[in-house]
């Protein structure tokens, strides 16, 4: 909610992805109430605004936990993310990234973590490969079930630790069909946080933050 209040979202169509050691997607809207079906949460955030969205257990803890497996190939996350882009996705393995359980998309807390079509000339390239794939994957899968509650989204406002890589923002867009900016400040919580405090002080009003 705070990513939200600092990312300044309060129109239709625009949501709100943040990725540090886990994730979530989110979207302010005007509805007190969203279909269990779509398994989102829904939290009031001011007034009449709410904050509907996912979050997902497995951000980039999944991404460093295959690092320090692959260590002595990729000395970093820049090294790792670099290495996965140097090869094609299709000629990868697929990697569902459930290793510490699930919230959305799937709510299981004993799910677990699957790496299939596993084959003999798979390096350290293609591993990293799947998981960054997989990673993005299960974020663009929350987005469509945000999509199916309330409606397309045209701008995607990211935030949080990923957006140090231009080349996961844009593996992002062109996986989720959509344009990613990064938030104005990338540690958009922090300054929701602060924000909530200018509110409560009445140094600043709600109407002036919607720019009304």
């Amino acid at each position: 909610m705070l990513a939200n209040l600092g990312s300044g979202l309060f129109a239709a169509g625009e949501v709100a992805l943040t990725v540090g050691t886990s994730g979530a997607v989110r979207a302010t809207h005007r509805r007190p109430r969203i279909e269990p079906r779509h398994g989102l949460f829904n939290y009031k955030m001011f007034g009449d605004l709410y904050v509907v969205g996912g979050a997902t257990n497995n951000g980039g803890n999944a991404l460093e936990y295959w690092q320090q497996l692959l260590s002595a190939h990729l000395p970093g996350v820049g090294a790792f993310i670099d290495a996965a882009l140097s090869v094609p996705a299709e000629e990868s393995p697929s990697f569902q990234p459930y290793l510490y359980g699930e919230r959305a998309p799937v709510w299981n807390a004993a799910a677990t973590a699957e790496l299939t079509g596993l084959r003999g000339y798979h390096d350290h390239r293609h591993l990293a490969r799947a998981v960054l794939e997989g990673i993005t994957d299960n974020l663009v899968t929350i987005l469509q079930q945000l999509e199916a509650a309330v409606g397309p989204a045209r701008l995607i406002h990211a935030s949080g630790g990923f957006t140090r890589s231009p080349e996961w923002l844009t593996l992002l867009g062109v996986k989720a069909e959509r344009e990613v900016v990064v938030a104005e400040t990338a540690q958009a919580s922090a300054y929701g946080a602060a924000l909530v405090a200018r509110l409560g002080t009445g140094e600043i009003s709600l109407e002036e933050l919607q720019g009304n």
